[in-house]
């Protein structure tokens, strides 16, 4: 552990600090929870190897370097051969391993994802949100947000926008209500502390995640309201919650 300012700073797991960064690692992830069931842990390690090949094919390259580099004592060097199946074999043990982390933390009343049936969720839920045809009132949303206690940074000027269009990482029904979760791969430090609540509150403000989960959430609204005969929002409309990966470590009140 690391000493800082007299407490001990958590790291998070080695794979969580050295899954890389950017686009192209943000898409695997999310491919990944499109993919897997939920429930079956046996059948993830398949759908990783696959998801490891094509267009990621240098994702998993870049992993193999950096377990060969941080782990040399376990890695055979007889042939490259047998470096590179060890580090496919550590690989997939380390990525099941924090898929499990990330599907068994608790969140809403101890609610965790691994708990959902293929019927209970949609993955990459597509929406079409059209808007009112007049000028935006940007000054007006900021406003609504701070009434909220919920901070924004200034949002930029817009005369219009007539329709919005996009995917939501997943939608879910935990028994009582509807969610929606976005998966984020945001790399914010390798410590666990790096990953709190206020860490992640802190980012979503920077980011401004939270107009996203807005009108993620309005878009669910919409489509409840036509689906259920009786929908009712304050019963049925739940919540949006932000899923920081890299921190997720099956432990309340981490990573999200």
């Amino acid at each position: 552990a690391e000493f800082e300012n007299g407490s001990v700073k958590t790291p998070i797991a080695w794979i969580k600090a050295n899954f890389p960064m950017g686009t192209l690692a943000g898409n695997f992830l999310h491919e990944i929870f499109e993919f897997i069931d939920f429930q079956y842990p046996n059948d993830w390690a398949v759908e990783i190897k696959r998801r490891f090949k094509n267009e990621y094919a240098s994702l998993r390259i870049e992993l193999f370097e950096k377990i060969i580099k941080s782990f040399p004592q376990d890695v055979s060097i007889e042939t490259t051969m047998d470096s590179n199946l060890y580090a496919e074999e550590l690989l997939i043990e380390m990525m099941v391993a924090w898929l499990q982390e990330i599907l068994t933390t608790p969140m809403f009343k101890q609610f965790t994802l691994q708990q959902l049936g293929k019927e209970q969720h949609l993955a990459e839920f597509p929406f079409y949100l059209a808007l009112s045809d007049r000028v935006l009132a940007i000054h007006r949303v900021h406003q609504l947000f701070k009434e909220y206690g919920i901070v924004m940074p200034e949002f930029n000027e817009a005369n219009s926008a007539r329709y919005l269009k996009g995917e939501i990482d997943l939608v879910f029904f935990d028994g009582q209500q509807y969610h929606i979760a976005d998966y984020k791969s945001n790399f914010l430090g390798t410590s666990q502390q790096d990953y709190s609540h206020q860490v992640i509150q802190d980012s979503m403000t920077h980011a401004s995640y939270w107009l996203q989960a807005a009108l993620y959430l309005v878009a669910l609204h919409r489509y409840l309201s036509i689906q259920l005969e009786d929908y009712d929002m304050t019963r049925d409309l739940g919540g949006a919650i932000y899923l920081y990966l890299r921190g997720m470590n099956g432990l309340p009140e981490q990573g999200y």
